[in-house]
């Protein structure tokens, strides 16, 4: 092939490349942005995909989240693909964040209304298997608003970003069907 790599990436390359691309983070989130806006349907489908992938993400329903995506997606008239592909946002190294970013906020929103509850530097593994349901509580307390905040935080500006690149493409194709068209037969270029 004319442009192929002379030698093929390895798996450890690979991974490197999809955590921490060799052409900078802002410009392939910017790639990945115009990869959305290209795909078919409607800037409210896409969008919507995104942002459910996401607010699942910040959700402790752990081993759920795909199912869960694709009956919302499903629900609510969104990307099933995108949603699923968003999900994978929480990974094991973003999962202590968000399980720890849902569980201080849910303490913080339940107050000493949930007795019993050790601050998260006190939690033992002890804790974990004899009394584990007791956290779930406070996560759900937590991640709740995380889940809205991060659905409403992606849909709305993904939305108005694909609308417009949606516009912007109809707008250069409609202009170069026009200028074809208004070329006589022998000024064609083919």
């Amino acid at each position: 092939m004319l442009f192929a790599r002379s030698r093929r990436p390895g798996f450890w390359e690979r991974t490197r490349m999809a955590v921490l691309p060799r052409t900078g983070l802002r410009r392939a989130m910017r790639y990945r942005i115009q990869r959305i806006g290209r795909m078919g349907g409607s800037p409210h489908y896409l969008a919507g995909g995104v942002a459910l992938g996401v607010a699942l993400a910040l959700t402790p329903w752990f081993g759920l989240h795909f199912v869960m995506a694709v009956v919302l997606a499903r629900i609510l008239r969104v990307s099933a693909p995108l949603a699923l592909a968003f999900t994978l946002l929480n990974n094991p190294w973003t999962l202590p964040i968000v399980v720890i970013a849902a569980y201080e906020l849910g303490r913080l929103i339940l107050g000493d209304s949930v007795a019993g509850l050790p601050p998260l530097d006190a939690l033992s593994w002890n804790y974990l298997l004899n009394e584990g349901e007791a956290l779930l509580l406070p996560l759900m307390a937590g991640s709740t608003p995380l889940a809205v905040l991060g659905y409403f935080g992606v849909y709305w500006p993904l939305r108005r970003k694909v609308a417009r690149m949606q516009q912007d493409r109809r707008a250069r194709l409609d202009a170069r069907r026009t200028a074809a068209l208004a070329l006589t037969p022998g000024q064609m270029v083919v």
